[in-house]
């Protein structure tokens, strides 16, 4: 039975150098080998290794190529396609637009709509009441809205004065819904 402390497992293949381990005597006689040798042995059983990797990576190397080449053409299709990063001058509504709101007003929509208001109050007042029987077709106001501007009177026959440009919509409005009622003719089905 050999000494397990002597017995050295290996390939046939890689251990053709002849140089086995430092317990074991060398060929030549019974003597151990020096730290010289077990290096020059160590440098050799690298160079095999590599040889062996070498060898190993090019029968790898040509079948896989097509695989790998198939791999990447499937990965490449199931990428999501990749989506600009959006300009920041774009006219979107975020989330964060709505909690800032405060911090960014339009300066010039704001300036307009004050000189809407300041036109519409130096306009001449007219006097205008809006029957209660209004009430059933408009509701309890009737508002009226011009560029922004917008007033609201109660429909409960009282005498209120608008000014002119207003007072034209909301007659017009007030024309359009007795049109509208005159109109409508009662629909009467025939049994026979």
């Amino acid at each position: 039975m050999p000494n397990k402390k002597n017995q050295a497992i290996a390939d046939p293949d890689i251990c053709d150098s002849g140089i086995v381990g430092s317990e074991q005597p060398l060929e030549g006689g019974s003597r151990k080998a020096t730290a010289e040798e077990l290096a020059i042995a160590l440098e050799a059983v690298e160079r095999r290794n590599a040889q062996l990797e070498a060898q190993l990576s090019a029968k790898n190397n040509t079948g896989s190529d097509a695989i790998q080449a198939l791999a990447l053409a499937i990965s490449q299709l199931n990428q999501k396609p990749t989506v600009s990063a959006v300009p920041e001058s774009d006219n979107l509504n975020r989330s964060t637009d709505f909690r800032n709101q405060r911090a960014t007003v339009d300066g010039q929509n704001m300036l307009e709509a004050q000189q809407s208001l300041s036109k519409y109050r130096s306009e001449e007042r007219m006097p205008i009441s809006i029957p209660k029987t209004m009430a059933n077709q408009v509701g309890a106001i009737l508002s009226i809205s011009v560029n922004g501007v917008q007033i609201r009177i109660p429909c409960d026959g009282k005498t209120y004065y608008v000014n002119k440009t207003h007072w034209e919509h909301a007659r017009e409005r007030l024309a359009k819904l007795d049109l509208h009622s005159a109109n409508v003719e009662p629909q009467v089905l025939e049994i026979s």
